[in-house]
């Protein structure tokens, strides 16, 4: 998302590879741990909001570099979608694990 908007990332290539569509699985050996997760989700956030905010229609317009038959905006919109499908399922585990308390 970041990097479609023009912003920086806040992983390093080596932690973001390891998450790329394709790549082997990670396993408890391989994957960036919780708290450094945590923290680049957090700092991710505010470079978002400020790229949203900044982007220009042009940009938003212009074919994915990747789908070429797919705008910069539908590339937006499916990492919108596919990041809601991961909270549904963090939301099954947390029904699960019978935390009571929903996520903020």
């Amino acid at each position: 998302m970041l990097r479609l908007l023009g912003q920086n990332t806040v992983l390093e290539a080596q932690e973001s590879n390891l998450y790329e569509t394709g790549f082997e699985p990670v396993s408890i050996k391989t994957a960036v741990v919780l708290e450094r997760l945590l923290e680049a989700l957090n700092n991710s956030q505010g470079e978002i909001g400020e790229g949203l905010g900044q982007v220009s229609h042009e940009a938003l317009d212009a074919p994915y570099e990747e789908m070429r038959d797919h705008s910069a905006s539908d590339r937006i919109a499916g990492l919108y979608w596919h990041e809601t499908y991961h909270v549904g399922q963090l939301e099954i585990l947390r029904q699960v694990s019978g935390e009571r308390e929903a996520f903020p």
